[in-house]
């Protein structure tokens, strides 16, 4: 059962608060049908509440902050309290006094339910219910929804100019994000324009728009670089306002940005889409790119535009794509039990590669890994990389995991250049803890083609939130799958 929140409050904790309060939230427990005599019990547990945590949580200290929240769902309206007191310093269960006794008293029968919940370092929340009449909560949540969720957009008419970006968009482009992707969008730079006019200057980004006839940027695709001298792009950053919908302007915009990456002499422009987003899978098909890999569990559900579909409570899958512009062959080593999918998926690129086997064993290899790791804390994600295989890389890619577990990582990557010697073994070593194929890239890492390998932490993945537009996608899924339960059956050390 989902929560509306009506209203998010932070004060300090200094009692004169509690009147406005009780005068607020009781005016919105009106609104939200709740019977009057509810509506007296309701003002009585704010002051209740409100009070004894800064008693007991803050020992009466003025210079803390509450944060109140009033929610609304079919059955409850919903009173939080979330506070950063004294660690176990109030509870709704114990009492050390009797006036203690008698507002735990108090919270306890005037409410439906209550839970009081300790939150490590995110500090307590403290919970209300209170039951509303059958019916009338469910009637207000509906109408909400209905009202902000499934309203038809008018498409617009006039005609739009592409063109690459000016100096002068940057306050627009950040417009035209909010207009499809709120706050919520995954890169906080592309919110800053004279971050995006710096990255301009540096020769990593060029911005591809739409502008319609009042001169307002309503479309965007962006070319985005490592370094200014990088022989592969990304295609990111592309979002189209809702009222421009269904013109195609994505395409043509990445088309303009593929001309350009020609142009430009560069090898090949990378791109990728949540599986959610079957059309613009279908767009980078249309467009001569080609499925390479599919990452399990990429990205938070946060992370969603506003016009997105709900996928349920799954981490959004990534299916990655090449477009293969300029650039010649490459020696590669063959990584055997992927040996036969690799070289199908250059042949349905169109690029050449020589194969080479590998003799490394594990005795070439020093006693001791240099290896890093970076954690991306918004995405849940964690990323190793192995300047310096050694004999013990098995202990040291269990540990970096396990740290990445302990600070939330959802997923874990690892990318190898395919032009190393030490590849293919490293590739056993990761399969043996659990570690399983995602896809290659071309150029990937300083002009190399490199192999991604990936360790989902939920192991309860489903395939069947993933979807494809094509044969080969269906396949890459396929494989993905099947590599990760091999890698399951091969688990010498679990982590």
């Amino acid at each position: 059962m989902s929560n509306k929140v009506l209203t998010t409050l932070e004060v300090s904790t200094e009692l004169f608060h509690v009147e406005p309060l009780q005068h607020y939230i009781g005016y919105l427990a009106q609104y939200c049908q709740v019977p009057s005599n509810k509506q007296f019990h309701l003002s009585i547990l704010i002051e209740e509440i409100f009070t004894h945590i800064i008693k007991e949580a803050f020992n009466n200290r003025t210079d803390g902050t509450i944060t109140i929240s009033a929610e609304l769902n079919p059955a409850n309206f919903v009173l939080k309290f979330h506070y950063l007191g004294i660690p176990f310093g109030y509870s709704l269960e114990t009492a050390e006094s009797i006036e203690d006794n008698i507002s735990n008293t108090l919270i306890r029968k005037l409410s439906t339910s209550y839970k009081m919940t300790q939150q490590g370092k995110d500090g307590q929340t403290i919970e209300i219910n209170i039951a509303l009449p059958e019916y009338e909560g469910a009637h207000i949540v509906h109408n909400h929804n209905q009202n902000t969720n499934t309203c038809d957009i008018v498409l617009a008419s006039d005609k739009v100019l592409l063109r690459e970006i000016e100096e002068a968009d940057m306050q627009m482009l950040v417009q035209c994000l909010y207009e499809v992707f709120g706050y919520t969008y995954s890169s906080d730079g592309i919110y800053y324009p004279e971050v995006i006019l710096e990255r301009l200057h540096q020769g990593v980004y060029r911005g591809f728009v739409a502008e319609n006839e009042a001169g307002k940027v309503v479309a965007h695709v962006a070319m985005l670089k490592n370094d200014p001298t990088s022989k592969i792009c990304e295609c990111g950053q592309a979002f189209v306002s809702p009222e421009y919908g269904k013109r195609g302007l994505f395409n043509k915009l990445k088309q303009l940005l593929i001309d350009a990456a020609c142009k430009e002499c560069l090898y090949g422009v990378t791109s990728s889409s949540v599986t959610e987003h079957i059309f613009s899978q279908k767009v980078n098909i249309a467009l001569g790119c080609v499925e390479t890999g599919l990452s399990l569990a990429y990205a938070p559900l946060k992370f969603k535009s506003v016009v997105s579909n709900n996928v349920g409570v799954q981490r959004q899958a990534v299916i990655g794509f090449f477009y293969s512009c300029n650039g010649g062959t490459q020696d590669i080593y063959i990584v055997p039990q992927h040996s036969e999918f690799i070289a199908k998926t250059y042949k349905n690129l169109g690029i050449f590669r020589n194969f080479k086997c590998s003799n490394i064993s594990l005795e070439d290899w020093t006693d001791n890994s240099q290896v890093e790791l970076q954690i991306k804390t918004d995405w849940n994600q964690i990323y190793i990389s192995i300047s310096l295989p050694g004999k013990d890389l098995s202990r040291r890619i269990i540990n970096l995991v396990r740290q990445g577990i302990v600070c939330g990582a959802a997923v874990a990557y690892i990318e190898l250049p395919l032009t190393s010697i030490d590849t293919p073994l490293i590739c056993e070593i990761l399969e043996n803890v659990g570690f399983f194929y995602s896809g290659i890239t071309p150029y990937e890492m300083n002009g190399a083609d490199s192999i991604k390998m990936q360790y989902v932490i939920d192991t309860s993945i489903s395939p069947e939130y993933i979807h494809t537009a094509s044969e080969w996608g269906a396949e890459i899924k396929d494989y993905v799958f099947k590599s990760k339960e091999r890698a399951e059956s091969m688990l010498k050390m679990p982590i």
